[in-house]
């Protein structure tokens, strides 16, 4: 059957034979005619101003098959004569050369190692060029951003490519940002026009890792350590509080006579004011970092590309691209166990 395993989209049940289906004659939904003639027409008719196609949800998987098929059936290609051999043959049958060596079917083993480079190459692409090498072998720099741009904004036409954003072209600017590049185009197209304020509302909570994800490490080492000191700074009054606090409840506190409070709480006084600052410097060091994130990606982004348009070598081009573009995982993690470690080092080294 046709349709089998698919829902009708009228009613939600699935096709069984014997069912008296109509298919949409303008976008192709099929859909029981009892569920035609109730909606009035096709059940997807709002959506056919839009240019819309029903697609059948089980073709990926046919696909996925027939690709799995084709690939058991994969011909050898023999490196000598280039003439097609059956799968799992030893010998060619052409010109005698033998396939099998070493334990294992050589032309086989190379088919599969070719398979396996394509993956990782894809795979390289998608998580920002890592593992990318200085060899005569890389493929241009145009041809890796055409292959950023089909993975990070699938859709974009030509024209849209070739828009000015941070002194170069968009497509260039999308495959160096990599992940988040639409949400960051534009950003850049409002601080290049003028025309707007913008916030970064992920360097404002994450501030300073998000500078580190992004590879702006000068700002990111700075504001990581405004954040050591700020830590080793609340020490003092905030061990002082917690002193003074000890494990009383608020209940516990209430239940003291009078004077005992009144001390409790001149006590307290002497530490809240510098806790209370200090927050406020802490809150003040996020917002300034929300407001200078986007302009300091714009330029880093600009300079970057400048570098790397000047370089004369493509192998050199890819591993700048490789070094500057797209984001870093392993350098937010350091300044995470930074930011935590350094503090209680050096407390520990003063006995506090």
């Amino acid at each position: 059957m046709k349709y089998e395993n698919i829902k009708c989209p009228g009613c939600g049940e699935n096709f069984k034979d014997g069912d008296d289906i109509v298919v949409c004659p303008e976008c192709g939904t099929p859909q029981h005619r009892q569920c035609y003639e109730k909606n009035g027409g096709c059940v997807n008719k709002n959506l056919h101003e839009s240019g819309f196609v029903w697609k059948n949800p089980n073709l990926p998987v046919e696909e996925k098959k027939k690709e799995e098929t084709d690939e058991k059936n994969e011909p050898i290609i023999c490196p000598r004569c280039g003439k097609e051999n059956p799968k799992g043959t030893t010998v060619c049958s052409h010109c005698g050369l033998k396939f099998t060596m070493f334990g294992f079917n050589i032309v086989e083993k190379q088919q599969q190692l070719e398979r396996e480079d394509e993956e990782d190459r894809k795979m390289r692409l998608e998580s920002g060029f890592g593992g990318l090498s200085d060899s005569d072998d890389l493929p241009p720099l145009s041809k890796i951003v055409d292959e950023r741009v089909k993975l990070l904004a699938p859709g974009i036409t030509e024209d849209q490519k070739q828009e000015i954003l941070c002194g170069h072209t968009l497509d260039k600017v999308i495959s160096f940002i990599g992940y988040g590049a639409r949400t960051y185009v534009t950003k850049f197209r409002k601080l290049r026009d003028g025309k707007s304020f913008t916030f970064n509302w992920a360097a404002f909570l994450l501030s300073p890792f998000w500078f580190f994800f992004r590879k702006l490490y000068k700002p990111g080492i700075i504001l990581a350590t405004v954040n050591i000191i700020l830590t080793l700074v609340s020490y003092v009054p905030m061990s002082g509080l917690s002193a003074v606090i000890g494990d009383y409840t608020i209940r516990d506190f209430l239940a003291l006579p009078v004077d005992q409070q009144q001390f409790m709480a001149n006590q307290m006084m002497k530490f809240l004011p510098a806790i209370i600052l200090l927050r406020f410097i802490a809150l003040a060091v996020a917002i300034i970092s929300g407001i200078i994130a986007d302009r300091l990606y714009y330029r880093y982004t600009e300079n970057s590309l400048n570098e790397i348009d000047a370089a004369v070598d493509n192998a050199f081009q890819l591993s700048l691209l490789a070094k500057y573009g797209s984001t870093s995982r392993w350098a937010p993690m350091i300044a995470v166990a930074a930011v935590w470690l350094i503090p209680s080092l050096i407390l520990s080294l003063f006995g506090a």
